[in-house]
Protein backbone atom coordinates (compact mmCIF):
# COMPACT_ATOMS: atom_id res chain seq x y z
CA UNK A 1 0.00 0.00 0.00
CA UNK A 2 2.92 2.40 1.05
CA UNK A 3 6.55 2.55 0.69
CA UNK A 4 8.13 3.74 3.83
CA UNK A 5 12.18 4.05 5.07
CA UNK A 6 12.43 3.81 8.53
CA UNK A 7 15.77 3.24 10.65
CA UNK A 8 16.35 -0.22 11.93
CA UNK A 9 15.22 -0.14 14.54
CA UNK A 10 11.69 2.30 13.65
CA UNK A 11 11.94 4.81 15.35
CA UNK A 12 12.50 7.40 12.61
CA UNK A 13 10.35 7.18 9.94
CA UNK A 14 12.39 9.44 7.16
CA UNK A 15 9.96 8.67 3.96
CA UNK A 16 6.04 7.93 3.01
CA UNK A 17 5.55 6.93 -0.22
CA UNK A 18 1.55 7.12 -1.41
CA UNK A 19 0.03 6.47 -4.91
CA UNK A 20 -3.21 6.02 -5.35
CA UNK A 21 -3.19 5.94 -9.12
CA UNK A 22 -0.43 2.88 -9.80
CA UNK A 23 -1.66 2.61 -13.48
CA UNK A 24 -1.03 6.14 -14.44
CA UNK A 25 1.86 8.15 -15.06
CA UNK A 26 2.99 9.36 -11.70
CA UNK A 27 2.37 13.03 -10.91
CA UNK A 28 3.74 13.81 -7.36
CA UNK A 29 3.98 16.19 -4.66
CA UNK A 30 6.12 16.80 -1.76
CA UNK A 31 5.30 17.38 1.36
CA UNK A 32 7.11 18.48 4.64
CA UNK A 33 5.43 18.16 8.34
CA UNK A 34 6.60 18.32 11.44
CA UNK A 35 6.75 14.72 12.34
CA UNK A 36 5.50 11.40 11.62
CA UNK A 37 2.76 9.62 13.55
CA UNK A 38 0.94 6.26 13.17
CA UNK A 39 0.97 5.55 9.11
CA UNK A 40 3.29 3.17 7.75
CA UNK A 41 3.33 0.15 5.31
CA UNK A 42 0.16 -0.69 5.88
CA UNK A 43 -1.96 2.50 6.14
CA UNK A 44 -2.61 5.92 6.67
CA UNK A 45 -3.20 8.04 9.39
CA UNK A 46 -5.85 10.58 9.95
CA UNK A 47 -3.21 13.56 8.52
CA UNK A 48 -1.96 12.16 5.63
CA UNK A 49 -5.48 10.85 4.41
CA UNK A 50 -6.03 15.08 4.45
CA UNK A 51 -2.70 15.34 2.57
CA UNK A 52 -4.14 12.97 0.45
CA UNK A 53 -7.54 14.65 -0.37
CA UNK A 54 -5.32 18.23 -0.62
CA UNK A 55 -3.35 16.49 -2.94
CA UNK A 56 -5.58 14.52 -4.89
CA UNK A 57 -7.71 18.41 -5.24
CA UNK A 58 -4.66 19.57 -6.50
CA UNK A 59 -4.23 17.31 -9.31
CA UNK A 60 -1.43 14.88 -8.14
CA UNK A 61 -1.79 11.33 -8.11
CA UNK A 62 1.16 10.52 -5.53
CA UNK A 63 2.96 12.20 -2.55
CA UNK A 64 6.29 12.03 -0.52
CA UNK A 65 5.71 12.26 3.16
CA UNK A 66 9.02 13.83 4.81
CA UNK A 67 9.29 15.73 7.96
CA UNK A 68 11.75 18.20 9.80
CA UNK A 69 11.83 15.45 12.27
CA UNK A 70 11.60 11.55 11.60
CA UNK A 71 11.08 10.91 14.92
CA UNK A 72 7.67 8.74 15.29
CA UNK A 73 5.78 10.19 18.11
CA UNK A 74 1.92 10.84 18.14
CA UNK A 75 2.77 13.64 20.89
CA UNK A 76 4.47 16.70 19.81
CA UNK A 77 5.81 17.53 23.27
CA UNK A 78 6.93 14.10 23.86
CA UNK A 79 9.04 14.42 20.17
CA UNK A 80 10.37 17.85 21.43
CA UNK A 81 11.22 16.09 24.96
CA UNK A 82 13.34 13.39 22.50
CA UNK A 83 17.14 13.86 22.58
CA UNK A 84 17.40 13.51 18.92
CA UNK A 85 14.14 13.83 17.35
CA UNK A 86 15.69 15.04 14.01
CA UNK A 87 17.24 11.31 13.48
CA UNK A 88 20.45 10.85 11.84
CA UNK A 89 19.41 10.39 7.98
CA UNK A 90 16.77 12.95 7.78
CA UNK A 91 18.50 15.57 6.13
CA UNK A 92 19.44 12.96 3.18
CA UNK A 93 16.24 11.71 3.07
CA UNK A 94 14.51 15.54 2.43
CA UNK A 95 17.27 16.79 -0.20
CA UNK A 96 17.16 13.27 -2.46
CA UNK A 97 13.10 13.90 -2.57
CA UNK A 98 13.45 17.89 -2.49
CA UNK A 99 15.29 17.82 -5.58
CA UNK A 100 13.40 15.11 -7.35
CA UNK A 101 9.58 16.67 -6.93
CA UNK A 102 8.81 20.23 -8.22
CA UNK A 103 5.91 21.13 -5.99
CA UNK A 104 6.34 21.44 -2.19
CA UNK A 105 3.84 21.89 0.06
CA UNK A 106 5.17 22.77 3.86
CA UNK A 107 2.76 22.32 7.00
CA UNK A 108 4.52 22.69 10.10
CA UNK A 109 3.20 25.18 12.06
CA UNK A 110 4.65 26.80 14.87
CA UNK A 111 6.10 23.71 16.50
CA UNK A 112 8.52 23.24 13.46
CA UNK A 113 10.42 26.28 15.55
CA UNK A 114 11.62 23.87 17.70
CA UNK A 115 15.99 23.37 17.40
CA UNK A 116 15.47 25.93 14.78
CA UNK A 117 14.43 22.90 12.51
CA UNK A 118 12.63 25.15 10.38
CA UNK A 119 14.97 27.33 9.61
CA UNK A 120 17.66 24.79 9.21
CA UNK A 121 15.51 22.53 6.54
CA UNK A 122 14.13 25.46 4.55
CA UNK A 123 17.84 26.41 4.49
CA UNK A 124 18.68 23.10 3.12
CA UNK A 125 15.92 23.85 0.05
CA UNK A 126 17.18 27.08 -0.75
CA UNK A 127 20.70 25.06 -1.11
CA UNK A 128 18.82 23.47 -3.81
CA UNK A 129 17.13 26.27 -5.19
CA UNK A 130 14.00 25.01 -3.83
CA UNK A 131 12.61 28.50 -2.60
CA UNK A 132 9.34 28.75 -3.67
CA UNK A 133 7.10 26.18 -1.61
CA UNK A 134 3.61 26.51 -1.37
CA UNK A 135 1.61 26.31 2.21
CA UNK A 136 -2.04 27.39 3.16
CA UNK A 137 -3.32 30.96 3.30
CA UNK A 138 -3.28 30.84 6.88
CA UNK A 139 0.64 31.52 6.81
CA UNK A 140 3.07 33.10 4.45
CA UNK A 141 6.47 33.26 4.33
CA UNK A 142 8.46 35.90 3.54
CA UNK A 143 12.30 36.64 1.96
CA UNK A 144 13.86 36.10 5.42
CA UNK A 145 12.30 33.37 5.53
CA UNK A 146 10.40 34.40 8.62
CA UNK A 147 7.21 32.10 9.06
CA UNK A 148 3.78 34.06 9.99
CA UNK A 149 0.93 31.93 11.65
CA UNK A 150 -2.17 32.49 11.86
CA UNK A 151 -3.47 28.59 12.41
CA UNK A 152 -0.65 26.29 13.09
CA UNK A 153 -3.37 23.66 12.39
CA UNK A 154 -3.58 24.51 8.77
CA UNK A 155 -3.29 21.00 7.82
CA UNK A 156 -7.24 20.44 8.74
CA UNK A 157 -8.23 23.47 6.93
CA UNK A 158 -11.50 22.20 4.93
CA UNK A 159 -10.97 20.67 1.64
CA UNK A 160 -12.87 24.07 -0.20
CA UNK A 161 -9.70 25.78 1.23
CA UNK A 162 -7.82 24.76 -2.02
CA UNK A 163 -10.53 25.67 -4.31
Amino acid sequence: MNQCVFSADRKYRYLLIHRWEPESPERPCMWLALNPSTADESGLDNTLTRIRSFSRAAGFNAFYMANLFALVSTDSKGMKRHCYPVGPDNDDHIRQIAFQILTIFVAWGTHGRHQNRDREVLGLLARLGRTELLCFASKWMSRSFEWKHRDQRQIYLKRKSLD
